[in-house]
């Protein structure tokens, strides 16, 4: 058997290297609960409890992008992007506090959670 090897100069190798290392990560998320409610500031927000599973992956996630900003997503769209100050382990999430949300929206993107919505986070460096 023959065998072809080619040589690539360092700086490809290092812009693979990279491209390669800042594949951003992507963990898809299911949620137990969802509703809508008022935050402590007042403004109306989506409170989420994860499954058991994706709890445990979202700490997990949470603890390897501390001090990240992270981007969260319902179905595409960007329903948060907060940076991540300590892991968070409990399994809960608020999301809505940046989107100036009336009640029935508050309530229809729970409902979209519940339903088949696709909830993301992933790092955004």
């Amino acid at each position: 058997m023959r065998r072809i090897l080619k040589v690539i100069p360092a700086g490809i190798c290092l812009l693979l290297l990279l491209a390669s290392a800042s594949k951003a990560e992507t963990l898809h998320l299911e949620a137990e609960h969802a509703r809508a409610a008022l935050g402590y500031d007042g403004r109306h927000v989506v409170h989420v409890q994860l499954t058991p599973a994706s709890a445990e992956q979202f700490a997990r996630f949470t603890f390897n992008n501390v001090k990240k900003t992270v981007i969260i997503r319902l179905d595409g769209r960007v329903m948060a992007s907060p940076v991540i100050q300590t892991p968070l382990s409990g399994g809960t999430m608020q999301l809505g506090t940046s989107l100036e949300l009336n009640a029935p929206q508050a309530t229809a993107i729970a409902e979209q959670i519940l339903g088949d919505g696709n909830l993301t986070i992933e790092d955004a460096e």
